[in-house]
């Protein structure tokens, strides 16, 4: 089993809490103090429970990681660089079979600082250490890696692009007079060096943009960048033979590669340049079934389905996706927009225009329009118009029945899909978002989608609290005036879960204007049969079908300890709790301030504290 480093984390801040209030007597807090502040980064715990590895770094300074055995409590530090150099950074990973751990680092603080002053890029280097015996490798000028699924035998490195030369010339001229301009071409890919973890042995594959490895690690794809194009595609390696095929080749841009979760579906996009239009047009290339004849490729372009909406291309802003049984890949839909006429700008155009011939800016007038029906307030408007630019509708192609379908549109623009992939959940907000951003209160209307047909039928009308939907879809919790309810799809009615439970389920401390806004939900369980839920005291479990709840912790409300929150350890929990496997819940005294970490088992009566 895989553990999630969030409990841990707490372990670590409660023993230094512990540590300092040990010490001397109280003091006024200093600069030098807030300086000298560290913070825990990126903590991981080997998947045989023995090894322990996390950074530590202060707000200004040199940062560490931090190595540890957890059975002998030995511990070795690594030098980790300047904190503030290695911002966004800070990647931690221990392999699969618990034998190797990988980190970044970057110059110390006074390098860091004179590289900066001098305005080159700082780079970045990547640490290997053998758990065992403490030996390590490093890596320059890396900005991912990764190491291969559970197999765990190779470790990836990307490159980071090479340093630009002093002095060189832009990419491209500049854009004509009135012309839009043109996208940045320029190659992505890099180097991906393979390092064999076993024999330290060493491939190198150029001109890569992106790699994934499959679940299991015994394939590993990527995508090629390169200058003109030329070679571009997609490729996939066979770990365990290292034979290497081309699954797609053009002279396109290539990105978003995904595997599906059991590694038997892979997909991407393919985009292309287009005269008519100023983004790059998109086509999906996916593949299924992987194996000795090799893998089946299914292509869908848009161009040529009629069914397909005009002024509308696949969206290069979200990722494709295949369903759990390979019936469909999913992807964003979005409006293109068309180029403007190069001939503006001509002979009599009485706009001033700089020295290159191109309208200046500060002569552009400014010009911001705002109606008072807009549901969206002028100033949301402007904070949300990239997203609005970049937004893009849920679709899907079905290869059996070559049939594109789209699942959400300007009538229902957020649909969500169920964790299995079985079925959609959808939202309209249209007719209550005016009066949701001037009062607060957020109604909407929630569809059932048939992603098979893309048929929509409504499930609630006018609801304030939709909490979420069972792991399978076909259950929709949600919330009104104290009580917690359940709708169930095929039945069409929704059953009222905690009316009849001698508690309240509504946060009397939460100071919003809301009659009785809910408490908070932990989540479905994964055979959807319950909710677990918290009255800000206790966690309940509460069957679906209306039946006796259960209080799993018993003595929240009684000592006062508040049970609100559970700690996700399985990276793989997908949908929902396992309620046969034990649970930790984090725990607050209400009068005593103390924080701390419970424990319910299955099949037993209350929690017991850590």
């Amino acid at each position: 089993m895989k553990y999630r480093a969030t409990a841990l984390t707490l372990f670590i801040w409660i023993g230094f809490l512990s540590a300092l209030s040990q010490a001397d007597g109280p003091r006024a807090l200093q600069l030098a103090d807030i300086l000298a502040w560290k913070r825990i980064q990126a903590p991981a715990i080997s998947n045989d429970g023995q090894w322990l590895a996390y950074r530590v770094a202060p707000a200004e300074g040199d940062a560490e990681v931090v190595i540890r055995n957890l059975k002998d409590g030995k511990e070795q530090r690594f030098p980790a660089g300047d904190s503030v150099a290695a911002s966004g950074q800070t990647g931690l990973a221990i392999s699969d079979d618990s034998r190797w751990v990988a980190f970044n680092t970057s110059p110390g603080t006074k390098e860091a600082k004179a590289q900066k002053k001098a305005k080159k890029p700082i780079p970045v280097k990547v640490t290997l250490v053998e758990l065992a015996t403490g030996k390590k490798v490093e890596f320059e000028k890396i900005k991912k890696f990764s190491f291969s699924g559970e197999a765990s035998t190779v470790l990836a490195l990307h490159r980071s692009p090479a340093d630009p030369a002093p002095g060189a010339p832009p990419a491209g001229p500049p854009a004509a007079a009135g012309s839009t301009p043109p996208a940045d071409n320029k190659p992505t890919g890099t180097d991906l060096i393979l390092y064999e973890l076993a024999t330290g042995h060493e491939m190198l594959v150029g001109n890569v943009s992106e790699f994934a490895f499959d679940k299991k690690g015994d394939r590993l794809a990527w995508l090629v960048d390169a200058a003109d194009k030329e070679g571009n595609g997609i490729e996939l390696r066979e770990m365990s033979t290292g034979a290497t095929q081309v699954l797609d080749s053009a002279k396109a841009s290539y990105k978003s590669l995904t595997w599906t979760e059991k590694g038997d579906g892979l997909a991407a996009l393919r985009g292309v340049e287009d005269k008519g239009f100023e983004e790059k047009l998109y086509s999906l290339v996916a593949f299924r079934d992987f194996g000795a004849s090799g893998p089946r490729k299914v292509e869908y372009d848009p161009k040529s389905d009629n069914s397909f909406p005009a002024g509308m291309s696949i969206s290069g802003n979200r990722a494709p996706a295949w369903r759990d049984d390979l019936s469909a890949v999913m992807f964003g839909i979005q409006e293109v927009k068309p180029k403007k006429n190069a001939a503006k700008g001509k002979e009599g155009d009485a706009e001033k225009k700089d020295d290159d011939g191109a309208v200046s800016d500060d002569d552009r007038p400014e010009l911001v329009l705002w109606h008072y029906k807009d549901p969206r307030l002028q100033s949301m408007q402007q904070v949300q118009e990239n997203t609005d630019k970049n937004y893009s509708y849920l679709s899907e192609y079905r290869p059996a029945e070559s049939k594109f379908i789209r699942l959400s549109d300007d009538s229902l623009r957020q649909v969500n899909v169920s964790f299995d992939m079985k079925n959609g959940i959808g939202a309209d907000i249209r007719d209550y978002e005016l009066e949701a951003n001037l009062d607060g209160k957020q109604f909407r209307d929630v569809y059932a989608v048939d992603l098979a047909t893309g048929e929509r039928k409504i499930a609630l009308k006018k609801v304030q609290h939709y909490i979420s939907a069972s792991p399978d879809g076909t259950r929709l919790l949600h919330y009104d005036d104290g009580v917690f309810y359940v709708f169930d799809l095929a039945a069409g009615k929704s059953t009222a879960i905690t009316a009849k439970i001698p508690t309240t389920f509504w946060n009397t401390e939460n100071d919003v204007n809301q009659v009785k806004p809910p408490t908070q939900t932990l989540g479905w369980a994964k055979d959807g049969s319950a909710v677990l839920i918290s009255d800000e005291w206790d966690i309940w479990k509460v069957p679906v079908d209306g039946g006796t709840a259960v209080n799993l912790t018993g003595n929240g409300k009684k000592d006062k300890i508040r049970y609100r929150t559970r700690f996700r350890l399985d990276p793989e929990e997908r949908g929902g709790i396992d309620l046969s496997a034990p649970m930790y819940v984090a725990a607050y005294g209400e009068f005593t301030k103390k924080n701390g970490i419970g424990l319910i088992e299955p099949g037993k009566a209350g929690v017991r504290m850590l």
